[in-house]
């Protein structure tokens, strides 16, 4: 369970007196929090502070550490310079005091006192299947320390680290420091073990037709992204067929019959990595070289300003400026939850949720030149709520994505969490983030999994953490009426390509090859989605020489075969006569008509 925001370790602050007052303009101080975790989700918690008195005429008598209710720590020891020392608690409104009052207060310019706090945590550790992450809050005084560091060693047997926000300063063995804390402005540390993390998801659609006549219905299925690939372990029942639209998003066709409900199940596997799949790098930079963004930078419904609020140059200024002000509102999450869109939220900046954070950022980055698109899916997050979720149907979430010109992809990015949580969700996201649909040439459609419901309370969107790698099967089938060409001219061969498999193929190379083996042409289709049919028409040249022939060709696509198309070759002469043999018949009929006649007019 990712509690971890709010089963706070975190010093909250921390006082230091001497005649009641706040002590750090008397004294400096540094400051190492030590982070030693377990196989299970408890950490043990090391807390080193040294002070260093400013003045002569001020004393450091105490210190006193704050922990939210939530947070209950456990075998608490206190160290003073060294000594083992002791403590008190007390509850001050929703919070913990530990206070520990030095046995000797340091008094004079240049005197030290050394403090060692320890203690143990329940619940910090987010122990996914396989994939492990964590929470660091970074105290929020930390621009008055004079050092600030954070360690964290992990155990010989966790995962390699595969992702840490902000990047971490040193790794050593299983070992990972953060320095210079007090320069950051982040308010927490966020660290994840393992470069990838796997999710089982069932997803329920109820399509119901209340016409007197057949509907055609299309609903999405999980796409792919720069960082997530889906593996399909069944439909049922299958699409009658499957395509692609401008967004990406794979779109399943079904007839429901009139006034009647079609229910549909899709169970998959949802692959999440940390680091970008070259293939949809490849296939982002062929697919805009061609389309442009121009689709990506229109102001329409949800995403239009009236007015400007502010020149941005980049998508972190456009970031920043989102997550700086907004604040998000817990009050509006209710069955009455409304989108509210950019417009809105720009006059009413403190009641926004996910949705509002998303459309602001989308309206602002095309509005600056900056092709963006709304992404809506499922953000794994346990119940913690510095995590929240706001969407319609099952427990949703919205992000936005921008297109990173640079590294040519949809880079995905999370102002809601980055400003709830305090973490940067703009270099990266976590490995909870699962896309479910893209919204860039339509702010609405399509509608995602989860609203398509016949009762507003069940519950049609499953996600499960998994260990078990997903099974990948690649599978083409092609299919194809017997043709006929012509020697001696260009040919095209039609036929069609089905794919079978459970994921989305990209750049399928489809050769032709004739009965000799050898390669006649070849074609490439970009993307094909699973279920989809691809028609292919590809252009052959047939020998001149060639009166008649009967043959196979054999479509061949990553070595293997995938269907074979039957044809026969005729030439032009025996061609014209086969395809106009009507006509040819026909003269041949007048003729022998005229001849008979002009023989029985001579008798």
């Amino acid at each position: 369970m990712r509690r971890y925001f709010f089963l706070i370790i975190a010093t909250v602050f921390f006082v230091l007196s001497a005649y009641g007052v706040q002590a750090s303009p008397f004294l400096s101080t540094s400051l190492t929090d030590r982070y030693v975790l377990s196989e299970s989700s408890s950490v043990r918690v090391e807390r080193s502070l040294t002070f260093t008195n400013r003045l002569s005429d001020h004393a450091i008598e105490s210190y006193t550490m704050f922990f939210s209710s939530q947070s209950t720590p456990k075998n608490i020891v206190v160290q003073e310079d060294g000594l083992e020392a002791s403590y008190a608690t007390r509850r001050e409104n929703d919070l913990l005091a530990l206070v520990v009052t030095f046995k000797n207060p340091v008094q004079g310019v240049g005197k030290e006192k050394k403090l060692f706090v320890s203690y143990d945590f329940d619940g910090l550790v987010n122990n996914q299947q396989g994939y492990k992450e964590l929470m660091l809050p970074v105290d929020p005084k930390n621009t008055e320390y004079e050092q600030y560091d954070i360690e964290v060693v992990a155990p010989r047997d966790f995962p390699t680290l595969g992702l840490s926000k902000p990047r971490v300063s040193t790794v050593g063995d299983h070992t990972y420091l953060w320095t210079n804390v007090q320069t950051m402005s982040e308010q927490s540390v966020y660290i994840a073990f393992g470069a990838q993390a796997f999710y089982t998801v069932e997803l329920h659609y109820a399509l119901k037709n209340e016409d007197g006549v057949p509907h055609r219905y299309e609903i999405p299925f999980i796409p792919d992204g720069a960082y997530q690939k889906a593996y399909i372990e069944s439909i049922d029942p299958i699409p009658e067929k499957t395509r692609i639209d401008e967004d990406d998003n794979i779109l399943g066709s079904y007839i429901v019959e009139s006034n009647s409900v079609k229910n549909i199940t899709l169970q998959a596997t949802v692959a999440l990595n940390s680091i970008l799949r070259p293939e949809l790098q490849t296939y982002f930079r062929e697919k805009y070289k061609k389309m442009g963004m121009g689709r990506y930078l229109t102001q329409e419904n949800y995403w239009s300003l009236p007015q400007s609020v502010g020149e941005f140059k980049t998508s972190k200024d456009i970031y920043s400026y989102v997550v700086d002000t907004l604040s998000y509102d817990t009050s509006r999450i209710n069955g009455n939850l409304q989108r509210m869109g950019a417009a809105w939220i720009v006059q009413n900046p403190n009641r926004a949720v996910c949705m509002e954070y998303t459309d602001l950022f989308v309206a602002l980055a095309r509005e600056s030149g900056i092709g963006a698109r709304e992404v809506i899916g499922y953000g794994v997050t346990g119940g913690d709520t510095s995590l929240p979720l706001s969407f319609l149907g099952d427990v949703l979430h919205a992000w936005p994505e921008y297109y990173d010109t640079a590294r040519e992809i949809w880079h995905p990015i999370d102002p809601t969490w980055g400003d709830t949580s305090g973490v940067d969700y703009y270099s990266s996201l976590d490995l909870n983030h699962i896309a479910f649909v893209y919204h860039g040439t339509s702010a609405l459609f399509p509608l995602p999994p989860g609203v398509y419901k016949l009762k507003q309370n069940t519950k049609d969107v499953y996600v499960r953490s998994t260990t078990t790698m997903p099974r990948e099967t690649k599978m083409l089938v092609a299919t194809g009426e017997r043709q006929r060409f012509t020697s001696g001219k260009k040919n095209v061969l039609k036929f069609a390509v089905r794919s079978e498999s459970n994921i989305v193929l990209y750049e399928v190379l489809v050769e032709l090859k004739d009965e000799r083996g050898r390669t006649v042409t070849t074609k490439n289709i970009p993307i094909l989605a699973p279920f989809q049919t691809k028609d292919m028409d590809m252009a052959i040249d047939v020998s001149q020489n060639l009166m008649w022939h009967r043959g196979t060709y054999t479509v061949v696509s990553d070595g293997e075969s995938v269907g074979t198309i039957e044809y026969e070759t005729y030439s032009r002469i025996i061609a014209f006569l086969i395809r106009y043999w009507y006509i040819v018949s026909g003269i041949v009929f007048v003729g022998f008509v005229y001849i008979f006649s002009s023989k029985k007019t001579k008798k």
